[in-house]
C-alpha cells in the first residue's frame, strides 16, 4: 500500500501542509522513511525530507512551543532519511562511506541550537541478511572526564570502591581512527549471530535474551526486532562478537574488520564527539532527546516523560555530530576495560585497560567490566558522558546492552582479550538505578 503512487503522493502531501498537526507529518515522515528507495518518486521523497529538515531548523531558540513544534518533524526527516539511506551502504573497509544527512543539536543556557550534520556511513553484513551500520570516529587527541564542578562528577558515595577515588578525572587519549556501530545492537542482530553455531568450549547463546518487549505498532510491523537487546552479560557479548568475528571472515576474508566491545576510552571520545560539556548536547538533556527517567532534571533542563523500557533504535532521530545515536540513556552499554575507579593510569592510545585494579586485591569488584551511558532507569546524572561504573561480567538484566567497535588496524588483533571472563564472582551494584520514593 505505501508504495503506490497514490499513498506517495497523499504522504508527500501531508509532509508540506505546514497547516497539518506535527504529529501527522511526522507519522508521514516516518512513513516515507520505510519505503524502498529504489522508486520513481525517490528524488521527490529525498527533497521533501530535506527541504522539512532546513525549514525545522532552531536557531538560539528558548520558546518550548516553538521548540515543541518544530524539533519533532527535523527528528522525523532525520530518521526516515537514515532509515533509506540502510538500504544502500558500501561495506566498510571496501568503499567509501555513503554520505547521510541527519539532526543534532545543542542546547545551551535554555537555548536549542539544530544543526544538520552529514556522516559518512557503511554497513557490516550479519547473518540472515541482517546488516550493522557503522560510522568512523576520527583519530586525534581527546580529553575525558569532567571538571570537579560539573554536577554528578562525585556522584559515587553509594559505591564503596569508589571511595577517595576521582572516579571522572580529567585525562587525555590519543586514538587512531575507529569505527562504532552507529545504535546499540538490537533484538534482531543478537538473534541472527546467536543462531550460528558455537565451535569447541564456545556457549550456547539465547537467541532471545531481552526482557523488553515490542508494545505499538512501528517495533511489531514496522521495525520487528528494533529494539536494542538487553539481558546480555559481557561475557555473553565477548560469545557473541567471537562468533561474528568467525562467520565475518568467511564472508569478507582477510578484509573482515576485528570487532570487539569499544574500550572505555574509545567510547567516551566517540560519545563527546569533541564536545566538553556533561552531554554531547550541551548543558542538559531532555527526554525528548534520549530515553532515560524524565522525571528528574538536569541543570535548567524540563521534566520530561519515563517510558520505563528501551525504544527502538533510532526512533528519537537526533545523533551527536558523529552520527552516534542513543549515546544518553536507553541501555548502560558494555566496554572492553575492567573497572579501575580511579581511571588516571589508562592507557594513553586508547587501547582497553585490562590489567586488574591492584587497588580492590580481594574485593570481588575487581573482576567487574565497565559500562557507560546510563540506561532507560537512570537519572541524567548517571546519562553523562563521563559518568562510569563497573558491573560483575556476568551480570544480566533489563537496563544493559551493548554496541561494537572496529578496531584500528594498528592494534592488530589480540585474540586472547576476546575470551569472556570466568563467571566466577556473583553480579556487583550497577548505576542504573531508579527513582526512590
Amino acid at each position: 500500500m505505501l508504495g503506490i503512487p497514490d499513498a506517495i503522493e497523499a504522504l508527500l502531501g501531508v509532509i508540506k501542509d505546514a497547516a497539518t498537526q506535527p504529529g501527522m507529518r511526522r507519522a508521514a515522515c516516518e512513513a516515507l522513511g520505510l519505503l524502498d528507495p529504489a522508486n520513481e518518486r525517490d528524488q521527490d521523497i529525498e527533497s521533501t525530507l530535506m527541504d522539512l529538515m532546513e525549514q525545522a531548523e532552531l536557531k538560539q531558540e528558548k520558546k518550548r512551543e516553538r521548540i515543541e513544534a518544530l524539533l519533532p518533524l527535523a527528528q522525523a526527516a532525520s530518521r526516515a532519511l537514515a532509515m533509506r539511506a540502510a538500504h544502500d551502504l558500501p561495506v566498510w573497509g571496501r568503499a567509501g562511506g555513503r554520505p547521510v544527512a541527519m539532526v543534532t543539536l545543542t542546547h545551551s543556557h535554555g537555548a536549542v541550537t539544530t544543526r544538520i550534520v552529514v556522516v559518512k556511513v557503511w554497513r557490516l553484513p550479519l547473518p540472515e541478511g541482517q546488516n550493522l551500520e557503522l560510522v568512523e570516529i576520527p583519530g586525534g587527541t581527546y580529553q575525558l572526564g569532567s571538571q570537579v564542578s560539573e554536577a554528578g562528577h562525585d556522584d559515587y558515595g553509594a559505591f564503596p570502591e569508589c571511595a577517595g577515588c576521582d572516579v571522572e578525572a580529567l585525562r587525555t587519549v590519543a586514538l587512531a581512527a575507529f569505527g562504532l556501530s552507529r545504535h546499540p545492537i538490537t533484538h534482531q542482530q543478537w538473534a541472527a549471530v546467536a543462531r550460528l553455531k558455537p565451535e569447541g568450549s564456545e556457549p550456547e547463546l539465547n537467541p532471545a535474551p531481552s526482557a523488553a518487549k515490542a508494545h505499538g505498532i512501528w517495533p511489531f510491523f514496522a521495525q520487528p526486532g528494533s529494539l536494542p537487546v538487553d539481558s546480555v552479560s559481557w561475557n555473553d557479548c565477548q560469545a557473541w562478537i567471537r562468533r561474528l568475528n568467525r562467520w565475518l571472515l568467511g564472508e569478507l576474508g582477510d578484509n573482515s574488520p576485528q570487532l570487539s566491545l569499544p574500550s572505555e576510552s574509545c567510547w567516551e571520545a566517540a560519545c563527546r564527539a569533541g564536545a566538553s560539556t556533561p552531554f554531547h548536547w550541551g548543558d542538559t538533556l531532555d527526554s525528548s532527546w534520549a530515553n532515560y527517567d524524565g522525571s528528574y532534571v538536569y541543570g535548567d533542563g524540563a521534566l520530561g516523560v519515563f517510558r520505563q523500557t528501551p525504544i527502538a533504535i533510532g526512533e528519537l532521530g537526533l545523533v551527536n555530530p558523529w552520527g552516534l545515536a542513543e549515546m544518553h540513556g536507553q541501555l548502560w552499554e558494555w566496554c572492553l576495560d575492567r573497572w579501575h575507579p580511579m581511571p588516571l593510569g589508562c592507557p594513553p592510545d586508547g587501547r582497553a585497560w585490562e590489567d586488574p585494579d591492584s587497588n580492590l586485591e580481594g574485593n570481588p569488584k575487581q573482576d567487574d567490566r565497565t559500562a557507560r551511558g546510563g540506561c532507560w532507569c537512570s537519572d541524567p546524572l548517571q546519562c553523562r558522558s563521563a559518568s562510569r561504573g563497573g558491573i560483575a561480567p556476568i551480570f544480566r538484566d533489563s537496563f544493559v546492552g551493548f554496541r561494537v567497535a572496529c578496531q584500528p588496524a594498528e592494534w592488530g588483533s589480540k585474540p586472547d582479550s576476546a575470551s569472556p571472563a570466568k563467571p566466577t564472582k556473583p553480579p556487583g551494584g550497577t548505576r542504573g538505578r531508579k527513582k526512590s520514593g
